[in-house]
């Protein structure tokens, strides 16, 4: 089993948009880790929120997905590549200038992360696309199509003496 958290801050300033995201998720899964080839195999789940700051809205969000994944581990790095499945449920905030109403999206982000450090505890970097694929966006909805966050990742040894892989030099 393994946990993680990242923190991530987006800007956009290219379009016309000019938004501001920053938020904060945590997940929890497994993975297991094939002694022979060094490929791992790992599923996590994963919630989170924030806020977006427009310039002339302010929505609350909150966040979950599942990112199955695949790659390699060598002694201490890992080489991942996924694709999550996230949900996004937006709302505006209180003190909102303009009458809009609660909506949701779903995103397809295939990504790319890679962990350096110890063996429990590592930095982790992921880079990727974020991807709609919800049909009734509204009009003005912007979003920043590449992500990247930046985060630590803490295995967890609940069935360590199951299984407890031993990666080859």
């Amino acid at each position: 089993a393994g946990l993680s958290t990242n923190v991530y801050s987006q800007k956009d300033t290219l379009s016309n948009n000019n938004f501001t995201m920053k938020g904060a998720t945590i997940d929890l899964g497994y993975y297991t880790i094939d002694k022979e080839s060094n490929k791992r195999f790992e599923v996590m789940a994963g919630f989170g929120g924030g806020n977006i700051l427009t310039q002339k809205d302010e929505y609350d969000f909150a966040r979950v997905y599942l990112q199955p994944s695949i790659g390699f581990v060598k002694q201490k790095i890992e080489s991942i590549v996924s694709l999550r499945i996230n949900g996004m449920f937006y709302e505006p905030t209180p003190t909102n200038a303009s009458n809009i109403s609660a909506f949701s999206v779903k995103f397809i982000e295939p990504a790319y992360t890679f962990r350096g450090g110890g063996t429990q505890l590592k930095f982790q970097g992921q880079f990727g696309f974020s991807l709609p694929i919800s049909s009734n966006l509204p009009n003005d909805f912007a979003f920043v199509p590449f992500m990247a966050s930046v985060g630590l990742s803490y295995k967890l040894y609940v069935l360590k003496d199951k299984f407890n892989p031993v990666i080859s030099n």
